[in-house]
C-alpha cells in the first residue's frame, strides 16, 4: 500500500490559470473510487495533492478542473 501524488498544470496558452477548483477521482481495478482535491501552489497555475494510503494495484485517474463556471 502506498500514496500518490498527483500534480496538475493549468495554462491558457503560456499563461498560468489560477484560483481554479481541480478535483480527481483514482478508480482501482475493482471498482473502488478515492476522490482527491488539488491544492493551488501559489501563483503559477500548480495544482497538487497527496492521496491517502491505497491498496496495491492499477489505478485509471480522471481530473476536472473549474474555472469561472467553465471546464
Amino acid at each position: 500500500a502506498g500514496q500518490i501524488t498527483l500534480t496538475a498544470k493549468l495554462t491558457d496558452g503560456d499563461s498560468p490559470i489560477t484560483g481554479a477548483t481541480v478535483k480527481a477521482r483514482l478508480k482501482s481495478d475493482d471498482g473502488k473510487t478515492f476522490d482527491l482535491v488539488l491544492l493551488e501552489n501559489g501563483k503559477n497555475g500548480i495544482y497538487g495533492a497527496v492521496s491517502e494510503k491505497l491498496p496495491n494495484g492499477d489505478y485509471n485517474i480522471e481530473a476536472i478542473a473549474t474555472h469561472s463556471n467553465q471546464s
